[in-house]
């Protein structure tokens, strides 16, 4: 996998463009924020798989980047929402660069 370059592009599952989803925050079910969107990414076939999200640490200090399944989010009310918790991100498979 790796992450998606044209800006432009739509990730269907969520109805908006690449340059909207990445920097959006993801929330809990609660309402509570729990990680930010670094990138969307794409198989072979340019098909979207996934959202490169951080979560963790402090302002970026010690923060981790993992790869959240685009099945796992739901565009509500404009606010991107899993049905986890933030204890559950760190089983997460790693984003490796």
């Amino acid at each position: 996998m790796r992450k998606a370059e044209n800006d432009d592009m739509i990730v269907p599952q969520l109805n908006a463009s690449v340059d909207d989803v990445e920097d959006m925050d993801i929330y809990d079910s609660t309402g509570r924020k729990i990680a930010e969107v670094e990138a969307v990414v794409i198989d072979g076939t340019g098909t979207v798989r996934g959202l490169v999200i951080e979560h963790g640490g402090l302002l970026g200090i010690g923060s981790r980047e993992a790869i959240l399944e685009i099945g796992d989010v739901q565009l509500k009310d404009g606010r991107l929402v899993v049905n986890m918790t933030e204890e559950q991100l760190p089983s997460l498979p790693e984003w490796r660069k």
